[in-house]
């Protein structure tokens, strides 16, 4: 197994550090630590950010990790954004706005599409940056985003009342500032690559779709289920301790996210992971035990920093789980998609999350914060099970090339 090359150091550098300040930016809003910010309201926000990343999901229908996956190993070729306006962007944006108006007043909703909408073309941009290893212009544009936000919250909230309105009209004015960066640095090279089309736009975007839920099932959940005033959740005294600790997973996750761009490319997984070159596996097993102690070691060393009643210890253990398992997962799902294994990827990512609505049914019947805790451990561990485990079935071409318009 090959060394660390100098550009993979920067790219941990650039990436990690920017991951790592844009998840830290959400954690301290989490904490309860901004004294003109009512906790309710702050875990309100949060979880109103949440809903706005369904509609993300929807939107950019797994085309950023296809283009990631496919100029990374074509560097040829290039993705025209403007190709997928007008499928999946705006239609699924049109239907997330439409669905929210049952959530949120008109501008909430109104704000939350817009925020999706450049967040999408944002983040499609920044798949191809990362896949031609431009990790600096990419993770300048990570900054622009959540902790611009966070900035810009705290800022205004000392100067007048907070709102749920205000956060997110100002998040919404982050984004628009992230992607006139990614758009500006993009730009540079665009003409020199051949453009491409998607071959199988509906396999890509129900990848996308799954791959979210896997990850986010249980904040989509609690999301739902307290903006339709659903009293367990929404006068819940513990909803702002789980709000806190889903932090660190997704402190984690972005960070692991940003790391896979760097490894994944030359270190991935072959079809029958098990029975191929164990090499890789055992290169991945030690970045997994090691990510699991830090998890645990920062997870101890940070709990302090929560204002409001400490979370029980049983709560920590699958918030700490999930850290290992989301390196496993995203290096599952590169492996196979990258090599045309769509369908297999489909069905795994199926049942790991049927896996996990079935621990949100049973904490819905409990009535339980501390079960819903458990769900994407659980679907993790069934979507990494059935990578490793099992056959990865057919393969199928992602693209093609187009001609340029």
């Amino acid at each position: 197994m090959k060394a660390f090359s100098r550009e993979e150091m920067t790219g941990f550098a650039a990436l990690g550090g920017a991951g790592l300040v844009s998840a830290l930016a959400i954690f301290w809003l989490a904490s309860n630590r901004v004294s003109s910010l009512p906790p309710h309201l702050t875990a309100s926000v949060l979880l109103a950010i949440q809903w706005h990343a369904v509609g993300f999901m929807l939107a950019k229908f797994g085309i950023d990790y296809a283009v990631f996956t496919i100029v990374s190993r074509n560097p040829g070729v290039g993705f025209r954004v403007r190709s997928a306006l007008a499928f999946p962007i705006l239609p699924a944006i049109a239907g997330f706005f439409a669905f929210s108006l049952a959530l949120f007043a008109p501008a909430v909703a109104g704000l939350l599409a817009v925020a999706v909408f450049l967040d999408t073309l944002a983040t499609i941009l920044a798949a191809e940056l990362n896949a031609r290893r431009r990790f600096v212009a990419s993770a300048v544009g990570n900054l622009l985003n959540y902790p611009l936000f966070t900035a810009l919250w705290i800022a205004a909230s000392a100067r007048s009342t907070p709102s749920l309105e205000q956060a997110v009209l100002l998040f919404a004015i982050s984004s628009a500032v992230r992607l006139a960066w990614v758009a500006w640095r993009a730009s540079v090279g665009e003409r020199d690559s051949k453009p491409f089309d998607l071959t199988v736009k509906g396999w890509i975007g129900a990848q996308g779709a799954l791959n979210h839920f896997a990850f986010r099932s249980d904040q989509i959940a609690l999301a739902l289920l307290l903006f339709l005033g659903m009293d367990w959740v929404a006068s819940n005294p513990d909803l702002s301790a789980y709000v806190f600790l889903s932090r660190f997973p997704e402190l984690a996750t972005g960070i692991l996210v940003l790391a896979g761009t760097v490894l994944f490319p030359g270190r991935h997984l072959a079809p029958d992971p098990l029975s191929g070159d164990r090499r890789v596996l055992g290169y991945y097993g030690a970045l997994a035990v090691a990510t699991l102690t830090l998890a645990a070691a920062g997870v101890a060393a940070a709990l302090p920093v929560f204002v409001g009643k400490a979370p029980a210890a049983a709560w920590v253990v699958p918030f700490i789980l999930q850290i290992p398992l989301v390196l496993l997962a995203n290096l599952v799902t590169y492996s196979m998609q990258s090599q045309g294994y769509l369908p297999g990827l489909l069905r795994n990512l199926l049942l790991g999350n049927l896996a996990g609505l079935a621990v949100i049914g049973a904490a819905a019947w409990s009535r339980s914060l501390e079960v819903v805790a458990w769900v994407i451990p659980a679907q993790l561990l069934v979507f990494v099970a059935l990578g490793l485990l099992t056959g990865w079935g057919g393969r199928i071409r992602l693209f093609e090339i187009g001609d340029e318009k």
